[in-house]
């Protein structure tokens, strides 16, 4: 029968005597699998809450187990210094790769200001006005321009 269909606190394990090792498999809320050269006994006991009976239940678990969530305390530790130094580090490093921003196209004055074929038109997204820097869905066709029709006749003048 699968670990995850037992009952919680079960569990089950497996020695290879060449290379000294055990894996053990618990289950607590889910099925935890850890390999390690530590033994399974002695069972320790811990609480749990369990939500069937409403209440903290007694389980066994495993000394390897233990043994594990003992010293990754440690290992978290560590892991967060190690983090917090490098945080500090790279914000004193200037950047490897800068992505240039886009750059905005001149319009030629003989096009802007040549009359012909300014009618604005819409578009799927909105951008941002050309003079006033607020975000329109209109197009002057002609320059590719993003205008509100306020400004649009300013813009051509």
């Amino acid at each position: 029968m699968a670990l995850n269909k037992r009952e919680r606190g079960s569990f089950d394990f497996g020695h290879d005597r060449q290379d000294d090792l055990i894996v053990c498999s618990w289950n607590d809320n889910s099925v935890v699998t850890l390999a390690s050269n530590d033994t399974v006994e002695p069972l320790a006991e811990v609480q749990r809450w369990s939500a069937k009976e409403k209440k903290k239940v007694l389980l066994d678990r495993p000394n390897l187990i233990k043994c594990y969530n003992s010293n990754m305390d440690v290992v978290i530790n560590n892991a967060s210094q190690i983090y917090l130094k490098l945080l500090r580090v790279q914000k004193h490093l200037p950047p490897v790769v800068r992505i240039p921003q886009a750059k905005r196209q001149k319009v030629v004055p003989e096009v802007r200001h040549s009359g012909v074929g300014h009618h604005l038109r819409s578009m799927p997204k909105q951008r941002r006005c050309r003079l006033c820097g607020k975000k329109d869905s209109m197009l002057c066709g002609a320059c590719n321009v993003p205008l509100h029709k306020k400004y649009a006749e300013k813009f051509h003048s």
